[in-house]
């Protein structure tokens, strides 16, 4: 798996445990198709303590917490480098257009919106659809939900209701994801992490005795 090979470099243990083969398979076992991503912190204990991943209030870019898509940005927030593996398939993709967000909503998201809104069989699908795929900006979408709701926390789930983990596109012409759905990342180097590897290595040895 891309990426792996830095992760062994940043955590040793984990290459006292087993191979960057054998951890990638691991790593499908938590996430199945899975991809990298990078935050920098300050924050020793944060890889273990894990993510308050509501706290940001900014909606710049989603509701949660940002990390990059690429690994040699994380330096101007933090000394310490945390990287996950997340879940691409329900990430709310957007891309500036004249100074709107371009957002990607699938008619499935749309109909889910339609109905949190009460629009259904109020207003037409195609138009709605237009709007904000077209006229909305991420900013606008989310905030909207978090007043409706009166806390991230509570906004949170209803995106994960909406079938959005998270939001994709460039923040300043960087590429950033921001997951707002915690069982939709994974932190690797983490304890449990680390704990969860020697399992499947011995559960791989144990498989490999009994044939």
């Amino acid at each position: 798996k891309p990426g792996v090979e830095e992760i062994f470099k940043e955590n040793p243990e984990l290459a006292s445990i087993g191979t960057e083969q054998q951890y990638s398979q691991y790593l499908e076992t938590i996430i199945p198709g899975g991809e990298l991503a990078y935050h920098g912190t300050d924050n020793e204990n944060l890889k273990d303590v894990g993510f308050d991943i509501n706290k940001n209030t900014r909606f710049n870019s989603g509701l949660g917490t940002n990390f990059f898509l690429e690994n040699g940005k994380t330096g101007q927030y933090g000394k310490e480098r945390i990287s996950i593996l997340y879940n691409p398939k329900n990430l709310l993709e957007f891309s500036p257009q004249g100074g709107t967000d371009k957002i990607e909503f699938s008619d499935e998201q749309v109909q889910k919106i339609m109905e949190y809104h009460n629009l259904v069989g109020k207003v037409s699908f195609k138009d709605y659809a237009e709007e904000i795929r077209e006229k909305i900006y991420l900013h606008s979408f989310i905030s909207s939900i978090v007043n409706k709701e009166g806390s991230n926390e509570k906004a949170a789930k209803v995106l994960i209701s909406l079938g959005i983990d998270g939001t994709k596109g460039d923040l300043l012409r960087v590429p950033v994801i921001s997951i707002n759905n915690p069982n939709a990342m994974y932190i690797l180097g983490s304890k449990e992490d680390i704990k969860g590897f020697k399992n499947f290595i011995g559960n791989q040895e144990n498989n490999n005795s009994s044939e």
